[in-house]
């Protein structure tokens, strides 16, 4: 930071630190919905899969001419349907996450692709891509809205009966069951979670880049993760 603030003239402006936050917003999202399920002691690899298919679900729909409640919703939808997949077989049957979510990263590749065909969903000329270019100000709504998201989850986690439980499974299952804590449904809601996250943050990713390109998800996996 120091070097580019230097050498770069650019670097240290009040644009720039703007155009950072946009592009960091969508993975920030992400990386919120796999904290739930990480502080819960698991570990989930869909978001490689759920995040390329709800976001081209999304992107299909508005270019297919559906209403963004509706495109909004069957993806949203989408991506809690797959976290509750991966929560059922993690929390209920007791299967490992890693191999739980690395299978469903798979299968929701594979419906991606045979939802689209091997092709990316553009929707350049779409009003809706506005949602991500509207502002208060200098400051974009989608970055106000990151940090309203960041600000809730904190004091959720940091400053709630609920979400003290969350950390408590994360920590020990033995000690969080004999505590009297649920953590079959704490475990379960993690992945709800994080699937719904994945999908809200795929779609402002897609509408940033003003489409879906295929496999988007994939190849945010590791930075998210990180």
């Amino acid at each position: 930071i120091l070097c580019f603030s230097i050498f770069a003239e650019n670097f240290a402006t009040l644009t720039n630190l703007i155009n950072i936050l946009v592009q960091a917003t969508p993975m920030l999202l992400m990386a919120l919905g796999m904290t739930f399920v990480n502080i819960s002691g698991e570990s989930d690899l869909s978001m490689g899969g759920t995040v390329g298919l709800c976001s081209s679900l999304f992107c299909g729909m508005i270019a297919g001419g559906h209403s963004v409640a509706a495109a909004l919703g069957a993806s949203l939808g989408v991506g809690v349907f797959f976290g509750l997949i991966c929560g059922v077989l993690v929390s209920r049957a007791g299967l490992s996450s890693f191999i739980t979510t690395i299978s469903i990263m798979f299968l929701t590749q594979g419906l991606e692709y045979a939802y689209t065909g091997g092709a990316s969903q553009w929707v350049r000329d779409n009003p809706v891509v506005s949602i991500v270019t509207a502002s208060l100000g200098p400051i974009p709504y989608m970055v106000i809205f990151a940090a309203v998201v960041f600000l809730a989850e904190y004091l959720f986690l940091h400053r709630t009966k609920a979400g003290l439980h969350f950390q408590a499974v994360g920590q020990s299952v033995d000690a969080a069951r004999f505590a009297g804590i649920p953590v079959k449904h704490i475990k379960l809601l993690s992945f709800v979670l994080a699937g719904l996250f994945y999908s809200a943050g795929g779609i402002l990713n897609a509408l940033r880049s003003s489409g879906s390109i295929i496999y988007s998800g994939n190849r945010l996996l590791l930075p998210v993760m990180a």
